[in-house]
């Protein structure tokens, strides 16, 4: 095993914040643990879970080196996560384990997080392409990666305006089969749900929370991340703000 990759449930610090801070941090309260926490169960069945955030995880120091250590780059645990999977070895996820961190408390904030994950995204492409990953599992997950950035863009550009469209009586792009693809959808965040309260991990339910990230989170993470694809791709300067 070259690392362990731990639950990513978020804290709140217990200070009183204004409540818009209150109501984005919940929000993200649910993206950890129906999105991030379900995907990295998945990968980690296979031994290739992606990404190991530096902030949840613990490397074996000689996997790390083998890897040619942190590079610096936006996204450093997610290049060094793709590096020490292309060489071979395994990425683990731990879903009964519980970190905590803070999390931005403002729109800006998270914009510019989910940004420099786009952007970490391709530099790990880049350092370690589907193609050269040694595995059929690790090829098909970075491959799945690769393919987001196509997700991103067709939920931008043909999802909402298709939404937008049939709220105005124009199904052309959105249809019944929409209608089934969020039930599935809900269905699923139901079933994680579930889940992750079988693991008597602490965590706080927030209607305030919920209903924005049904409603908006996507929105504003397909909106940063395609700025990430761009900033990323015309090779522009990103910082770390």
């Amino acid at each position: 095993m070259s690392v362990m990759f731990f639950s990513d449930l978020m804290h709140r610090k217990p200070v009183k914040y204004p409540q818009t801070s209150q109501d984005i941090s919940a929000m993200q309260n649910y993206d950890y643990l129906l999105s991030i926490a379900a995907v990295k169960r998945f990968q980690g069945s296979y031994s290739s879970t992606l990404v190991a955030q530096g902030a949840f995880s613990a490397f074996l120091t000689e996997a790390v080196r083998r890897a040619g250590g942190w590079q610096d780059v936006m996204g450093e645990d997610i290049v060094l996560t793709y590096k020490l999977i292309k060489k071979g070895l395994a990425s683990e996820y731990e879903p009964a384990a519980a970190a905590y961190t803070t999390v931005p408390l403002s729109l800006g904030g998270l914009y510019s997080q989910r940004k420099r994950r786009a952007i970490g995204m391709l530099e790990g492409l880049r350092a370690a392409a589907p193609w050269e990953q040694p595995k059929f599992f690790s090829k098909y997950f970075t491959g799945v990666n690769l393919c987001v950035i196509y997700l991103d863009l067709a939920f931008l550009f043909g999802f909402i305006p298709g939404i937008i469209l049939a709220l105005m009586g124009y199904c052309y792009i959105v249809g019944i089969l929409t209608l089934l693809y969020l039930a599935v959808s809900l269905l699923l965040y139901i079933n994680m749900y579930i889940y992750r309260k079988s693991l008597k991990i602490p965590f706080e339910n927030s209607l305030a929370g919920f209903i924005p990230f049904i409603l908006f989170f996507q929105i504003i993470q397909s909106t940063a991340a395609v700025h990430g694809y761009i900033t990323g791709i015309l090779g522009r300067k990103a910082e770390w703000k």
